[in-house]
């Protein structure tokens, strides 16, 4: 199977970490920083304006995409979406976040909010049978299913610990670090299952029937309150 996928990182979406980075250039302890986190790669921009407050805006943003539908029989699941070519994820976090370095060394603790975006999606074209349910259906009866996970989609605070060498330097390199959580915003789960040209009328309200019921059992189970938040990276201040 052929699979059309593209990985995008961009800044396009991110006004205020430009105007954040703009006004940072003309001051001094301006710092860019990039690196690696839970919401893939991200850039950042900090500038320290005591000897124990940093400030930082934050942007991490990962499209995946993929062009074939999947070919299962049973219900789409996280781990397909991530082990197959045949799902989308849409990760987008935004943050401005304040850091408080204790004893004024390279330990901080960090408090800030964030505007996060998180969705898993697969339209899924089995070539047997699904199961929905625990019920199976054939593919005569079901064309498709789709499913879709939101695990956050909105503005939520953000606590975290982590550290920085480069904080108490004037300029240079640095490597920092981020461990914390934030609250999942708006979470929501949607499935549902269409019917062949093939299925009856009775067949077809059965299809019905189960993805409701399938939906209801995949909140359930699915719900999540809090998010990890890890980082690696590499910053150079100025």
């Amino acid at each position: 199977m052929k699979s059309n996928t593209s990985n995008v990182v961009s800044l396009t979406k991110a006004p205020l970490f430009l105007i954040f980075l703009l006004c940072s250039m003309y001051s001094s302890g301006f710092e860019l920083g990039f690196g690696i986190k839970s919401l893939g790669s991200y850039v950042e921009v900090g500038h320290k304006f005591s000897d124990s407050f940093n400030i930082r805006a934050v942007i991490s943003v990962y499209e995946y995409s993929a062009g074939e539908d999947a070919d299962s029989s049973d219900v789409p699941s996280i781990t397909t979406m991530y082990l197959d070519d045949s799902a989308s994820l849409d990760m987008r976090q935004l943050s401005l976040l304040i850091d408080y370095h204790l004893w004024e060394g390279d330990f901080r603790f960090t408090v800030g909010i964030t505007d996060n975006k998180i969705i898993f999606a697969v339209h899924n074209k089995g070539d047997g049978d699904f199961v929905i349910n625990n019920v199976i259906f054939s593919d005569q009866v079901i064309d498709s299913t789709y499913y879709q996970l939101q695990l956050t989609n909105g503005i939520s605070p953000y606590f975290g610990i982590g550290w920085s060498t480069g904080f108490d330097r004037d300029k240079g390199f640095s490597f920092s670090g981020d461990l914390g959580f934030y609250y999942a915003a708006d979470f929501d789960v949607n499935f549902s299952a269409a019917c062949s040209d093939n299925s009856t009328r009775l067949q077809c309200v059965m299809v019905r029937i189960n993805a409701k019921k399938e939906l209801y059992y995949l909140g359930q189970e699915s719900e999540i309150q809090l998010l990890p938040m890890f980082g690696m990276g590499l910053a150079y201040k100025f």
